[in-house]
């Protein structure tokens, strides 16, 4: 259990972290056929277990969502060589969110649309040292995979 669950949670932390996806639309295709693929694997794998099967697909469902959003947000990124569009937009705002670990947010004003806001989390060191009214660099890449997504750097 724990030897596939930490692999799968680390592939999630490291998507959520790298990657801002600015528009899902060419997402979910791929992401299907990752989950259908590893649903596949993981049930025919766990069939001939003599434990209650219900439990068994529900852990199945649960690993194969997980590896496909991960393994598709890392291929998508990994393998991008598109090159960047570079957009220089102003912070407006800022915040932190308290839980059980703190969230660290700027609010730049949209690149794509100036009367718009996009909340961006960033890390601590980062927000500490970015001021509002101070201009921050969107870093705007297509993906391998067309999943467009970004970064923020000063």
């Amino acid at each position: 259990f724990f030897g596939t669950l930490v692999p799968v949670v680390l592939l999630i932390i490291l998507s959520a972290i790298n990657n801002k996806v600015l528009n899902y639309d060419n997402f979910w295709l791929p992401f299907m056929g990752v989950v259908v693929l590893m649903f596949t694997a993981l049930f025919y794998a766990i069939r001939a277990s003599k434990a209650a099967i219900q439990n068994q697909i529900i852990f199945a469902v649960l690993i194969a969502v997980c590896l496909g959003y991960g393994s598709v947000m890392q291929i998508n990124s990994g393998f991008d060589k598109s090159p960047t569009e570079l957009f220089v937009t102003s912070v407006v705002g800022k915040y932190i969110t308290y839980g059980r670990s703190n969230s660290y947010h700027l609010v730049i004003i949209d690149w794509a649309n100036h009367s718009r806001r996009k909340n961006v989390r960033v890390g601590s060191y980062f927000y500490k040292r970015t001021k509002i009214g101070s201009d921050v660099d969107v870093h705007l890449r297509r993906g391998f995979l067309n999943v467009p997504y970004f970064y923020v750097t000063k």
